[in-house]
C-alpha cells in the first residue's frame, strides 16, 4: 500500500511583458510619430527608437530607463507602475530604490546643529569679552598720571623742608646752615632718577601692540593657507540642448541626478573623483573638470550615451 503525498501546486506568476513593445504598439495605435512622441517626452529620436526597440543596455542605467517608461506611459495614458514594475522583472532587479527619508526629520537635525553653534559661538563672544574687560581695569589710566603722582609727592616733601628750616633757632640756623641749603638740593637730585627709572619702566609696557599684530597676521595666513587646501574637484558642464545627467562619486554615492534643459550648466564640486553619465552627449556645449576640456567623443562622433570617470 503506498501512501499518496499531496503536492502543492505553486503559483506561477505570469512572464513580463516587455514594455518597450507595449509602448511601441499603444503608439503606432494611437496613430503618433515618433517625432511628436521624442518632443513631448524632451527626448532625442534615436533616444526614442532604442527604448523602443528594448535595447536598453544602450540607455543611461536602469534610474534614467525606468524614468523614460514612467513619463512614455502616462504620455500614452498607460499604467506606469506595472510597466516599470515588468522592466524591473524583464532585468532581473529584485531590489528597488530605497524609500527617500522624511525631510522634516533632516530639518530637526540640521536646526539642532545650527542651535549649538550659535549657543557655542555665544559663549565665546562672551569669554572675550570679559577679557577685553579685565585688561582694561588692570591697565594704567595714563602716562601723564603715572609721570605726574612722584612730582607731586616731591614737592609737598620741598615745602616741608622748607618750613622746617624756618622754625629753626638762629645759632643753629648758623651752624647748620649749609646742611640745611644742601639737604633740598640732595632731595631734588635723588627724585629725578626715580621718575627717570618711571618714565623708562613706561616704555618698556609699550612695544607690546605689535607683537599682537604679528599673533594676528600669523594667524591670518594660517587660516588662508586651510581654505585654500581644503578646494576639491570642479566639474562644469553647460548644455544646448536637454541631457538626462547623473554625477556619482567613485564610491557610489550619487551627487547629481536630473534632466537639464537646453540653456542650464551644472557647476559641481566634490572632494574626489566623480563618475559622470550622460544620456545625450549631442547635448553638452562644453564640459571642464578642473578647468580642462573633457573629451566627449566616441567613435569619431559626440553621440549617445557617455560613461566616464573623472579624477582617478
Amino acid at each position: 500500500m503506498t501512501d499518496d503525498i499531496p503536492v502543492e501546486a505553486s503559483e506561477q506568476q505570469p512572464p513580463p511583458e516587455n514594455p518597450a513593445s507595449v509602448l511601441a504598439a499603444c503608439r503606432v495605435q494611437q496613430e503618433l510619430s515618433l517625432e511628436s512622441v521624442a518632443s513631448s517626452l524632451k527626448l532625442t529620436k534615436r533616444m526614442l527608437q532604442t527604448l523602443e526597440n528594448g535595447d536598453f543596455d544602450s540607455l543611461p542605467g536602469d534610474t534614467f530607463t525606468r524614468g523614460y517608461i514612467r513619463s512614455y506611459a502616462r504620455l500614452l495614458g498607460l499604467d506606469p507602475n506595472r510597466l516599470a514594475l515588468d522592466y524591473d522583472r524583464l532585468r532581473g532587479i529584485e531590489t528597488r530604490e530605497r524609500k527617500v527619508s522624511d525631510i522634516s526629520k533632516v530639518e530637526n537635525v540640521r536646526g539642532g546643529h545650527m542651535l549649538l553653534k550659535v549657543s557655542t559661538l555665544a559663549v565665546v563672544l562672551a569669554i572675550l569679552l570679559s577679557l577685553f574687560f579685565w585688561w582694561r581695569e588692570h591697565q594704567p589710566t595714563s602716562l601723564s598720571e603715572r609721570a605726574g603722582y612722584p612730582q607731586d609727592s616731591l614737592l609737598q616733601d620741598n615745602e616741608d623742608i622748607a618750613v622746617d628750616a624756618l622754625n629753626l633757632p638762629e645759632p643753629l640756623q648758623r651752624i647748620n646752615g649749609e646742611r640745611l641749603v644742601t639737604e633740598p638740593l640732595g632731595t631734588d637730585i635723588s627724585a629725578e632718577p626715580e621718575l627717570a627709572v618711571d618714565e623708562s619702566a613706561l616704555e618698556a609696557d609699550l612695544p607690546s601692540a605689535p607683537e599682537t599684530d604679528n599673533v594676528d597676521r600669523a594667524t591670518e595666513t594660517g587660516a588662508s593657507e586651510q581654505s585654500a587646501a581644503g578646494a576639491g574637484n570642479r566639474l562644469q558642464i553647460s548644455f544646448s540642448a536637454d541631457c538626462w545627467v547623473q554625477v556619482s562619486s567613485l564610491g557610489g554615492q550619487v551627487l547629481h541626478s536630473e534632466l537639464m534643459r537646453a540653456g542650464q550648466s551644472l557647476d559641481l564640486q566634490h572632494d574626489s573623483g566623480m563618475a559622470l553619465v550622460l544620456g545625450a552627449a549631442e547635448a553638452v556645449a562644453s564640459a571642464r573638470f578642473n578647468g580642462e576640456d573633457i573629451q566627449l567623443t566616441r567613435n569619431g562622433q559626440q553621440s549617445g550615451v557617455v560613461r566616464i570617470r573623472l579624477g582617478e
